[in-house]
């Protein structure tokens, strides 16, 4: 019972939502509920609703008693408490139901994480009873409606499936019966895919834009289920696993819902289409194709391109229920035999015909599990997102704890996927996998497969679990057993090459492979010693479990290993690399294939390569752009190496006359005088040689180093650069191109010869002569005018007059001059604003603020940078030559914004730091300044930023944070600001620095200023 003093309290917030807010934040006890309740604050909040805060973008409301009722349902087990169990329960049905009943208006995912954090704190049999008095299920009726949402699901779906399902992971029947409707529900398909499907059918496209996804994201599921899948095989019933099965068969049956086979009769080709209109219903149709779109197919185009040639339509028919292959083959045939639109096709041979026929029905029913998941017994490494690998894997992993605690069910199942129900060959290799780890207890179930896919064998989809069956039960075979599997694989293969020479040893090879997997057992071993006779070889490599998608080269397999290579003397292996050619520049191996095999085994061990060098001057170019990029990553990796022989190596290889040539011919279509590899790596090499003092190549390398330099730049200067910089990203270009990493490496080497006279006490005002820098200058070089920009305080180091001289000179450029654009975007691309350069460059700052310069990629470089002058004192609100008055006077509200929001930044900054400086409290004053000034200029802010106002007004409330009190006059500021806080995404800083200033002095402001929020 509440006392007169709360009941007064409750009065005084009651409309008043930031009271309110606090008074649900700080309360636990559980003495108010009744008398909320009776308020109505535990009544469907329509306020709690997604609000659209601009087109597209939506603000979740957090509804404030969520915190308090979670607070109770923490409570419910102290003695007297229990009678609130059904009270939740009623807000959690009141609210869904209100949520359903208004066409799912509230479609809150902070609602609903909260009724999943209050259902995980009530007891499961409290929980149960309820839901049966009320006639509800909590699948569908509760959790569905939670995670299906147009905004992203994943507060309350990560509960659920991380720690609401495992909690009815019980012994208990009714917590099974909840657990396995949170299952279905949370593996649910999302249905915009099924509608997609449909949507292309409709339009006659067959390309499929979306993959399927379950409801909850399969991170989440994979979280749950890797720890809870033997409980969830052992406890569930079979109605589950069936109905995953369910799932992704439907899958399939949409990814595989036409097949087509080509025949050619008389100089034409015919297609015979059969689409899967529903289950077991197909829709055929036979077409006569366009011989001229036909001839018209490029060569390599011809295989696939032939499938979507258009063609004239000589018969269609529709037939429903057709559950197997015999049934399908007889009812085209029959079509064919007694319909004269396409007798024509009765001339095909019968045999032929028969096989074709048989391929359009097999077609249908290949899922093609085996070249994504090659191997079930192996957890998935790619796109386990997707729905339909997803299901694949907790399949497998139900259905093995299933069938081994519960073997009369498992078998139920296990038949089922041999039945016509289930005809894709992911089902029958899950058979296979089964089969496999309980050999005993389902043998029986093996002849059955055998049955169902009377050549197994020969077929890719079973290869790896039929290898791992055999290998791992051949000792518990009878010999009865044995002899049917023998006779199975002495029937040999089912293709072979077209060479009769090459058939034995194919055969052989075939044959060995499967006996290989049971030569432990004397009976086989027998037999692979037999077919190691013909085929010579004393191994053979088990079927791969790693999924083709993953084993493909796309033409880079190497014909050699890192370790191979490592083992080898250079002399041998310059002889290896000169002789090997590519063969099959898709399958491999390649000469790229080895060459980065190469760069590897460089990396590993440098010296064995460096040491001899020399040896390797005349391979191909691809191989000594790999050296060198080895000896790079080796040199990251603090593995020292001789530097002078390798110097002298590149001198060498630089000045080889047909070095361009040998780069034109290797680097083909990527050849381009902006990007040249061997430039490239060479002058990466310098630049990481003399980066940091701790880890660089000794000064004795220095005269080397330079005669490299100048190599490099002769061979630059010799090419014609006839393309300007297309899109004039100078800061990118600079980084990439071959003229910008010989200049980076000129810097770096630079600035280390420096730092080195500096060590030994050899002072010099000019540290650095600039004439070779002069010259890429003058020949406007863009890379130059960039890098100088960006590495102006290097440079001011190594000869300040220079710079000083050249910052004066470029104030000659106009605006629209691409090497002052290219100087300019460097400059402010440094992370630094040095106060004596500033000064020097004010000239340039105003010029970029009247032209509107970088808008795109530095402008706000660009506002920071006055921002700090005016924070150091250099810049002020007022007057003409006020750098930071002239962007002001804009009126860009993209350019305000940017000011205010580094202020902001600059005062987090300040206020973080243990000690204030003086140079804190200048800045810190000069931000209350402007802040201060926005309020005096409202009107005119208001005028010229119109509908912006308020979000600038929203930014403005952030620098809160820089206040140690509220008085009369900040607190016109705060309340100016208030009424728009919302419109900002970051209104929570707001909230949370009025709170930090929340006492007794301040109490009566900050109540006013959240009447104003």
């Amino acid at each position: 019972m509440l006392s007169e003093k709360e009941l007064k309290l409750l009065d005084r917030i009651q409309n008043r939502t930031v009271y309110e807010n606090k008074f649900f934040e700080k309360r636990s006890e559980i003495k108010w509920f009744s008398e909320l309740k009776k308020r109505g604050y535990f009544k469907p909040n329509p306020y709690t609703a997604p609000q659209e805060i601009e087109k597209g973008y939506f603000f979740i409301p957090q509804w404030n008693v969520l915190l308090y009722l979670e607070k109770i349902s923490q409570q419910l087990t102290i003695k007297g408490n229990e009678k609130y169990i059904d009270e939740l329960l009623d807000i959690i049905k009141n609210v869904t139901e209100y949520h359903v009943k208004n066409d799912r208006k509230l479609d809150n995912y902070r609602t609903w994480g909260y009724f999943v954090k209050i259902l995980l704190n009530i007891p499961n049999n409290r929980i149960i009873k309820y839901l049966k008095e009320h006639n509800i299920r909590i699948g569908q009726d509760w959790i569905k409606e939670w995670i299906t949402s147009k905004f992203d699901n994943v507060v309350p779906a990560s509960d659920i499936a991380t720690k609401l399902l495992p909690k009815f992971l019980t012994e208990n029947k009714d917590d099974i019966d909840i657990a396995e409707q949170i299952i279905e529900v949370i593996t649910e398909i999302k249905p915009d895919y099924f509608e997609e499907e449909e949507k292309e059918q409709r339009l006659g496209r067959s390309e499929r834009k979306k993959e399927p996804k379950t409801t909850v994201d399969a991170y989440w599921l994979i979280e749950s289920f890797k720890k809870n899948a033997d409980k969830i095989g052992k406890l569930c019933s079979e109605k589950l696993i069936l109905s995953l099965a369910n799932k992704l068969k439907r899958i399939l049956d949409r990814e595989h819902n036409n097949y087509q086979v080509l025949i050619e009769v008389n100089d034409e080709t015919y297609r015979i289409l059969a689409e899967r209109t529903d289950g077991f219903n197909f829709k055929f149709s036979i077409q006569r194709l366009d011989k001229k779109k036909i001839e018209g197919l490029k060569p390599e185009d011809k295989y696939f391109g032939i499938l979507k040639v258009p063609g004239k339509l000589l018969h269609s028919f529709s037939k429903n229920d057709i559950r197997d292959k015999d049934t399908f083959v007889q009812i085209i045939r029959q079509e064919i035999k007694t319909n004269p639109s396409i007798s024509v096709l009765r001339t095909f041979p019968e045999l032929e015909l028969d096989k074709k026929l048989n391929n359009l029905y097999e077609g249908l029913y290949s899922d093609y599990s085996y070249i994504r998941y090659k191997s079930l017994s192996k957890e998935p490494e790619i796109r386990i997102h997707n729905a339909k690998g997803f299901l694949v894997f907790i399949l497998k992993d139900f259905l093995l704890s299933k069938c081994k605690v519960d073997i009369q069910t498992g078998r139920v199942i296990v038949e089922k996927f041999l039945s016509d129900e289930y005809q894709y060959s992911i089902f029958r290799r899950l058979v296979l996998l089964v089969v496999g780890s309980y050999w005993d207890e389902y043998k029986d179930l093996f002849w059955k497969f055998i049955k169902v896919v009377p050549e197994p064998f020969d077929s890719p989809e079973y290869e790896v679990e039929l290898y791992k069956l055999l290998q791992k039960n051949v000792d518990k075979f009878t010999l009865e057993e044995k002899q049917k599997i023998n006779s199975l694989i002495s029937k040999g293969p089912k293709w072979l090459p077209d060479e009769k020479e090459r058939q034995k040893q194919y055969i052989a090879r075939w044959k060995q492979k499967w006996y290989s997997a049971m030569q432990k057992d004397e009976y086989f071993l027998k037999l692979f010693e037999e077919q190691k006779a013909i085929t010579g070889e004393e191994k053979v490599e088990p079927p791969s479990e790693e999924p083709f998608v993953q084993v493909r080269w796309d033409g880079r397999r190497p014909p050699l290993t890192k370790e191979d290579i490592l083992k080898m003397n250079n002399v041998d292996l310059v002889k290896y690399l000169k002789e090997f050619k590519t063969e099959d520049s898709w399958e491999g191996p390649t000469e790229e294939g080895l060459a980065e095999v190469l760069r590897s085994a460089v990396k590993e061990n440098p010296n064995k390569f460096v040491e001899e060098l020399h040896l390797f001057i005349d391979v191909k170019y691809k191989y000594v752009y790999n050296i060198l990029y080895g000896l790079e990553d080796a040199w990251k990796e603090k593995k020292s190496f001789n530097w002078g022989k390798l110097f002298d190596f590149v001198k060498k290889y630089l000045t080889k006359e047909n070095f361009l040539e040998e780069g034109k011919k290797e680097q083909g279509k990527d050849w381009h005088p902006y990007h040249i590899w061997i430039i490239n790596v060479v002058a990466d090499l310098i630049q990481e040689g003399t980066r940091s003092d701790s880890w660089a190549f000794s000064e004795d390398y220095f005269k080397q180093a330079e005669e490299i330099i100048n190599i490099l730049l002769d061979i630059l200067e010799k090419l014609s650069k006839k393309e300007e910089i297309t899109h004039r990203d100078f800061v990118t270009e600079a980084l990439n191109t071959s003229y910008g990493r010989v200049i980076i490496a000129i810097i770096l080497f630079s600035l280390r010869k420096a730092r080195v006279e500096d060590k030994k006490g050899i002072k010099k005002e000019i540290k650095w002569e600039s004439t070779q820098y002069d010259n890429l200058l003058s020949k406007g070089i863009i890379e130059a005018f960039t890098l100088f920009g960006e590495y102006m305080p290097n440079f001011a180091y190594l000869n300040k007059p220079w710079v000083e001289q050249k910052i004066k000179e470029f104030e000659s450029f106009s605006s629209d001059n691409i090497k002052w654009q290219a100087f300019m975007e460097g400059y402010l691309y440094g992370h630094r604003v040095y106060q004596d350069l500033y000064k020097l460059m004010r000239n340039h700052y105003r010029k970029a603020i009247e032209s509107d310069f970088g808008k795109e990629r530095t402008e706000n470089r660009l506002i920071q940078h006055i921002t700090i002058g005016y924070l150091r004192g250099n810049e002020s609100l007022e007057g003409k030559e006020s750098l930071f008055k002239k962007i002001i006077d804009k009126w860009n509200y993209t350019q305000l914004n940017e000011i205010v929001d580094f202020l902001w930044n600059q005062s987090c900054y300040v206020t973080e730091q243990g000690k204030e400086t003086e140079e804190d409290k200048k800045i810190k004053d000069r931000i209350i300044k402007f802040w201060a000034w926005t309020y005096e200029k409202r009107d005119i802010i208001r005028q010229q930023l119109r509908g912006n106002y308020g979000k600038f007004l929203a930014e403005l409330s952030k620098l809160t944070v820089l206040l140690d009190k509220i008085d009369d006059t900040n607190s016109k500021w705060l309340l100016l600001s208030a009424p728009y806080a919302g419109q900002s995404f970051d209104s929570s800083f707001f909230i949370e620095y009025l709170d930090k200033l929340a006492n007794r002095e301040n109490i009566d402001y900050i109540a006013d200023i959240f009447l104003e929020m």
